[in-house]
């Protein structure tokens, strides 16, 4: 899919955005490799053993808003873990983590907006993955039939 591409103009590099469905160090490898960057959730199971991302269970107890990233040193990638309603989990070849801004979000708790920190990482790729997402509703909404019949 990578070679129907057309060709970038002006230098400017593809970024592709995924779910956590492709999301893995290998993919995102081979795409650095290929000239491409990336971002995009990943599963707690393909996160690399060595990565010092604190445990997910252990970080559901931490404040909503805060963040933590790891970089691995060997290939570049970025990993984020961010506390939102859920912990949210990034990897990315492209984004870094030091950029940041305040977000209102409604607490429960609290009955009240209140301001959430939150990494751009992470606004890019909401900001992003919105065509996506829609896309798949709408193929939910209304179900294709792939089938035919072959005459003779």
């Amino acid at each position: 899919m990578l070679d129907e591409l057309p060709p970038e103009k002006n230098d400017l590099r593809y970024e592709l955005y995924m779910d956590n469905l492709f999301s893995n160090p290998a993919l995102y490898s081979y795409l650095q490799f290929r000239g491409y960057s990336a971002t995009g959730t990943i599963r707690e199971n393909r996160i690399p053993k060595q990565c010092s991302l604190t445990n997910k269970k252990m970080f559901v107890k931490i404040d909503r808003g805060f963040f933590e990233t790891a970089m691995e040193k060997s290939d570049g990638h970025l990993y984020v873990r961010w506390m939102d309603n859920s912990v949210v989990t990034m990897m990315s070849t492209s984004h870094g983590a030091q950029e940041i801004e305040q977000l209102k979000r409604y607490s429960q708790q609290q009955e009240k907006n209140i301001l959430v920190t939150r990494p751009k990482v992470i606004a890019k790729y909401n900001a992003h993955m919105g065509g996506t997402d829609q896309m798949d509703q709408n193929l939910g909404c209304y179900r294709l039939g792939i089938r035919g019949s072959v005459k003779s």
